[in-house]
């Protein structure tokens, strides 16, 4: 009798060019996990809670019925620093910077909340990020978490153009400083390129949230491990992988390679493989059911990153202005000029890449706590009218 003969009868009826299409697409719940071993869980990349650096969350309804903010909250104060994160991000790349700030010594009340569209939050229209949206629910969060003391408000990239624009326009009450963190209108367009390339080269999928966490320091994106860890699982949502367009599909394997492995969890895998072998040509064993790839829960990003005069109202913004850069050569011209001219605060991080406050929290941390003892030793709080 021949080998083939041996085979299952289910099997048997299974054309061999149906196996070699689906080999790709379809693998065997026998095996333990057949993705790489990042993929399950590499030690030292697992997600960090939210309650590691902050004291509180809670959701604040939004206008109307609309959904609500989700807004995370640490230390007290005679000042309060509010945070706005970059586009595409979420509160949790404040997370290792509020410890720092606390570690500072900084006599200051931490707020930072999750946006539109980004994070925790549910507020609708999520697509809706245009500047003045994003001011609008600036102002709405401020009139229902301050209490009439001085803000200084801190935004990194996105979050810092929403800063400068909401201070200058009269979003913010009583603001006594404005901090951006890389984000500077000369530098935009040349950006543009590099930008477009990123997200281009980003997964658009990955198969867990420590995949996840991993590829974002293999490639570069962070460089702080722990900052990984609490920031980038907020960027992500749980899918289906059959939801993501197959022809657009990228995974982050590539970037991977040259991870550590789990032995054990190899040899598991080896073991399988040899099993699975045996069971092919044994008579009367049914072969296991096979699974559809397709089924698999995976991770995507929660916001889709597909790729007018900030400077000239940073410098007009009635407070203390404090610029964060990762590199002198990010200034325009209006800038480095108003900075000869001492109208602004200038700090350079060296070593940093675009999210500076996650790379570098112990840095940035100290400025800000200097600058905000100091606005804490001298401010009188008026306390806010209650509402009738």
């Amino acid at each position: 009798m021949s080998k083939n003969n041996d085979l299952p009868k289910r099997l048997h009826a299974i054309p061999k060019q149906t196996f070699q299409s689906l080999q790709s697409r379809v693998r065997s719940p026998l095996v333990l996990d057949e993705r790489p071993a990042v993929a399950r869980g590499t030690r030292g990349y697992a997600p960090l809670p939210w309650s590691d650096f902050f004291d509180k969350r809670e959701m604040l309804d939004g206008p109307g019925d609309t959904g609500a903010f989700a807004i995370y909250e640490k230390g007290s104060g005679p000042v309060t620093v509010l945070l706005l994160h970059g586009g595409g991000h979420s509160a949790m790349s404040w997370g290792v910077f509020v410890n720092s700030l606390a570690s500072a010594n900084a006599s200051c009340r931490m707020i930072a909340f999750d946006c539109r569209g980004h994070g925790e939050t549910t507020v609708t229209p999520e697509e809706d990020l245009s500047t003045e949206q994003l001011c609008k629910d600036l102002k709405y969060i401020c009139e229902h978490v301050l209490n009439g003391e001085p803000v200084f408000v801190v935004g990194h990239s996105m979050g810092g153009a929403t800063a400068v624009h909401a201070i200058h326009d009269g979003y913010v009450p009583n603001p006594s400083g404005v901090a951006v963190f890389d984000v500077v209108e000369g530098t935009a367009i040349s950006s543009l390129s590099h930008m477009n390339r990123f997200l281009n080269s980003r997964p658009t999928h990955f198969e867990s949230l420590e995949q996840a966490i991993a590829w974002s320091l293999k490639s570069g994106q962070l460089r702080n491990r722990q900052s990984a860890r609490v920031s980038i699982p907020a960027q992500l949502i749980s899918c289906k992988r059959r939801d993501i367009k197959h022809n657009q599909m990228t995974t982050a394997s590539s970037f991977l390679e040259e991870l550590p492995q789990d032995d054990n969890q190899s040899d598991e895998h080896d073991r399988y493989l040899e099993t699975t072998k045996s069971l092919d040509t044994q008579p009367g064993l049914q072969h296991p059911q096979i699974k559809s790839a397709d089924d698999d829960d995976v991770y995507t990003w929660r916001v889709n990153l597909q790729a007018s005069g900030l400077s000239n109202k940073f410098l007009l913004c009635p407070c203390l202005r404090l610029l964060v850069l990762a590199g002198v050569d990010r200034l325009d011209k209006q800038l480095t000029i108003a900075q000869m001219q001492g109208k602004f605060q200038l700090h350079v991080v060296r070593d940093s890449g675009h999210s500076i406050q996650e790379d570098c929290p112990d840095n940035v941390a100290q400025v800000v706590a200097s600058i905000v003892n100091r606005m804490g030793a001298l401010t009188i709080v008026t306390p806010k009218e209650p509402s009738e």
